[in-house]
């Protein structure tokens, strides 16, 4: 019996970990995407 709840908590455990790489990789690539951009279009200077 503990032996299921234990495998099934590894999988649930797996399950969240690959959603948070999951969330963070897009974040990244939001992030780069708008860093990517040259900071004189975002800051006008004056």
């Amino acid at each position: 019996m503990m032996q299921v709840l234990n495998r099934q908590h590894e999988q649930l455990r797996a399950g969240v970990n690959y959603h948070l790489l999951g969330a963070m990789r897009r974040i990244e690539e939001r992030d780069r995407q708008r860093f990517a951009q040259p900071p004189n279009e975002e800051i006008p200077n004056t």
